[in-house]
């Protein structure tokens, strides 16, 4: 086991049991990761948009109860990465069936992640950015409008429109995000606290 293994470990046996409450709450987007492509498959649309909310919520609060609980370490924060990214994608997967538009969100959230694997493989500690975050909060808003609106059968052009707006604003910031990690390029060792710490990537 490498240096950056035993750390994690230790980190997690220092920290004690308290740390798997916040990834409780991180595991639920896993859940749903599986559970609502299923629903959506199946027409169970309104329990889709249900558990498509309580996996939001869950990610609002897994980073806030980290902190509450001084329960933060390095694989908590790897963990909620990896979910969100899952997440996002399972649940972008059957609104690709509709609308092949998704697929563009698909492509980034894949460059997104690939580039964060390369920087870390050379050495560097890729933080979420605010950009991320940004990122993150207006794609799950287009998500969870377009379930919202699929679920309530919901035809208004107003709706529509803001329908577009969120998916191109939610395009732009992965553009945004993607540019933001490619020029990244400090080492570890020389990290400025200019990114969020505990919080899913994006």
């Amino acid at each position: 086991m490498d240096k950056r293994g035993k750390k994690i470990i230790n980190e997690l046996k220092s920290k004690g049991i308290k740390v798997m409450v916040p990834n409780f709450f991180t595991a639920i987007r896993m859940i749903g990761a599986f559970k609502i492509p299923n629903q959506m498959r199946n027409g169970q649309t309104k329990e889709a948009a249900i558990f498509a909310a309580i996996c939001g919520l869950s990610d609002a609060v897994d980073g806030k109860v980290a902190r509450k609980l001084d329960a933060e370490t390095e694989f908590g924060a790897k963990f909620d990465q990896v979910v969100d990214k899952g997440f996002a994608i399972s649940l972008i997967v059957p609104l690709i069936e509709k609308d092949p538009k998704w697929a563009t969100i698909i492509l980034g959230e894949l460059a997104i992640a690939l580039t964060n694997l390369e920087k870390e493989a050379k050495g560097k500690k890729v933080d979420s950015s605010v950009q991320g975050k940004i990122k993150t909060v207006v794609l799950f808003s287009a998500i969870a409008l377009t379930y919202l609106t699929d679920a309530l059968n919901m035809k208004d052009p107003l709706v529509k429109k803001a329908l577009d707006l969120l998916f191109g604003a939610s395009v732009a910031m992965e553009i945004i995000t993607l540019a933001g990690y490619l020029n990244y390029h400090e080492p570890i060792a020389e990290i400025k606290p200019i990114t969020l710490t505990k919080t899913a990537e994006n």
